[in-house]
């Protein structure tokens, strides 16, 4: 990601693509780069891309997180009292 990192920040019609390929081959190991993308990124259009694939990382982060944490159906809640 590194090596990629510097196409994404510049101003070229291709920068504008990576962050949704950042997100989608790295998933959250990508979220340093998009917050950099986000400030630092030459082309408008690749700032607001940047965002939108962090919005679309961070709310599935935020899903996954909540999922986990949902005891399934039939197993006891850590507040029910098993005797």
């Amino acid at each position: 990601m590194d090596s990629l990192l510097p196409f994404m920040l510049e101003d070229s019609r291709a920068a504008r693509s990576l962050p949704y390929h950042f997100r989608n081959a790295y998933g959250v190991a990508a979220l340093p780069y998009l917050e950099k993308a986000v400030a630092e990124a030459k082309s408008e259009a690749t700032r607001r891309e940047a965002k939108k694939e962090l919005n679309i990382l961070k709310t599935r982060t935020n899903v996954e997180q909540d999922e986990s944490t949902v005891p399934s159906k039939g197993a006891p809640s850590a507040s029910s009292d098993v005797r």
